[in-house]
């Protein structure tokens, strides 16, 4: 017996989304994981039949987590199963690298297996499952797919190649350094290129057979061309088509196509205007099918009032529900709740659990509001190393990046005594103090840039004298960032209180 045919006698229904989600593993492990989120589900349906009410897989599991008997290993699975589709549905929400299908999809197929074995436990009675054996996914379903899509003109395996090709451009476009201005992907001849034209023309043939994944797939795509910034090509003809079969998609229920009208009309486009009540209604619609940036985005416009009345309850849940999906977005946004005093957040570790998970997945402004907190030792078991190395990874986010450089270069100057590392935060401040020249809400900041690079300065003469005892180094004076003056005035004692106004006396502050 192997494991195809040990799912096919505990569950038919279970044993074609397994076997499905195996087929796929090797060409499209994003698209497998999604298949293995519904095999979830339905197990959900054959543990709790009252589950089969409810489309939403969070409610789903809850229901199983409420019935008599379910197991902590259990649940385990299935919320890891969830987690696990939601990201390969949704990849473009998470920082590129972060997601390494292949081997998720590996793990995945394994718990499928623990589930269908204790499925097995529950119908029979039986301690054991039967020995089985694991036939490892082969290269077979490519070729099959491909005479399918070509000489049948079959819509899903179209749709499939299509998924394919696009996932093989994603891995190699962030390999390449040169990309076209208008999609992103590479230029004529390199494998990303080819990869997503090939992905566009398979999710155009599916369209034209009202495939409503294939509609979203190429409207979204359609939809983000850009034009070039010398203004010789336009794309927005193409922007317009793009929206018109994402919504198509929609109309057929495709929750991905939902959420992007709900963000057209959120934000308007060339041919929308905004309008809050459409796009809470089209948010509405995903959230139902557990869209966890939908939900997201909902729990925002509850909060806000935006499209309707506030209520911060429904934001609350709405937020709760994509959090617990696995959306950094929404963690984060649990955490940034509770800063403002929201009841139903809970407790302080409660938020802080969230904010530790969005920035476990690297989110930007999770990870600089956790480095803080580490900074002000307000978590335990967190060290100063983790907020060093939370804050060099918000230097490459935008609207992040000097707030980072700053705290940084703090962060080294008040706990570090390595060389390397002081040399490293010398680098970030300079950086720092050029930046915040041409941004005036950082300009209150300068004199504690001089401040930082003074204290880098000493400490790193001293990290010099240590290393090479016998020999005399001189470090030039750091110059004073342009538009921080220094202080003129009346000449203040070691232990008065700095002129700087940060409230320490003189001697612990600028004296340095």
């Amino acid at each position: 017996m192997n494991d195809i045919e040990f799912a096919q006698s505990v569950s038919p229904e279970l044993a074609g989304l397994y076997a499905q989600a195996k087929d796929l593993a090797f060409v499209t492990p994003g698209y497998a994981l999604t298949h293995l989120r519904s095999f979830a589900a339905v197990f959900c349906d054959e543990i709790e039949p009252s589950a089969k009410a409810d489309s939403n897989i969070a409610n789903k599991i809850v229901m199983v987590r409420n019935a008599q008997g379910s197991s902590r290993k259990v649940l385990s699975a299935l919320n890891t199963l969830r987690d696990s589709g939601n990201k390969a549905a949704h990849p473009e929400e998470y920082p590129p690298g972060t997601l390494d299908f292949p081997s998720v999809v590996t793990e995945g197929l394994y718990l499928a297996r623990e589930l269908l074995e204790y499925l097995y436990w529950l119908k029979t009675g039986s301690s054991a499952a039967p020995e089985y054996e694991v036939i490892e996914p082969t290269l077979h379903i490519q070729r099959d797919l491909s005479y399918r899509a070509i000489f049948e003109e079959d819509a899903q395996s179209r749709y499939t190649l299509g998924v394919y090709f696009k996932e093989k451009a994603d891995r190699e476009k962030s390999d390449y350094g040169l990309h076209r201005v208008d999609d992103g992907y590479g230029g004529a001849g390199m494998p990303s290129r080819e990869a997503i034209d090939q992905a566009m023309h398979w999710f155009k043939c599916a369209a034209e057979s009202d495939h409503p994944g294939a509609r979203y797939e190429y409207g979204a795509y359609l939809f983000r061309l850009k034009d070039n910034p010398d203004g010789t090509i336009s794309r927005r003809y193409d922007r317009g088509r793009g929206e018109r079969y994402v919504w198509w998609a929609c109309q057929a229920g495709h929750a991905d196509a939902q959420a992007m009208m709900g963000d057209f009309f959120f934000n308007g486009t060339e041919h929308l205007d905004s309008d809050y009540e459409r796009a809470r209604e089209h948010y509405q619609e995903a959230a139902e099918q557990s869209h966890p940036r939908a939900l997201a985005q909902l729990g925002r416009m509850h909060e806000l009032g935006l499209g309707g009345p506030k209520d911060l309850k429904k934001a609350f849940e709405c937020s709760l529900k994509a959090a617990e999906s696995g959306f950094p977005q929404a963690q984060y946004h649990l955490y940034a709740l509770h800063r403002q005093g929201d009841s139903f957040v809970g407790d302080h570790s409660t938020a802080l659990h969230w904010l530790t998970a969005a920035a476990d997945q690297r989110h930007p402004d999770a990870m600089m509001a956790l480095a803080g907190l580490i900074a002000d030792k307000k978590v335990a078991n967190r060290s100063f190393a983790d907020a060093q190395h939370f804050y060099e990874q918000c230097i490459n986010t935008p609207h992040l990046r000097i707030r980072a450089l700053y705290a940084y270069a703090n962060l080294v100057a008040t706990h570090s005594e390595d060389l390397l590392e002081l040399e490293s935060a010398r680098h970030c401040i300079s950086q720092c103090a050029e930046e915040i020249q041409a941004n005036p809400n950082y300009h209150h900041s300068l004199s504690g840039c001089n401040r930082i690079n003074r204290v880098l300065l000493n400490k790193q003469a001293a990290a010099m004298s240590r290393e090479f005892p016998h020999f005399r180094f001189q470090f030039g004076a750091a110059e004073p960032a342009q538009g921080a003056s220094d202080y003129t005035g009346p000449k203040v004692g070691r232990n008065d209180p700095c002129p700087c106004g940060k409230g320490a006396k003189y001697k612990h502050c600028c004296m340095r």
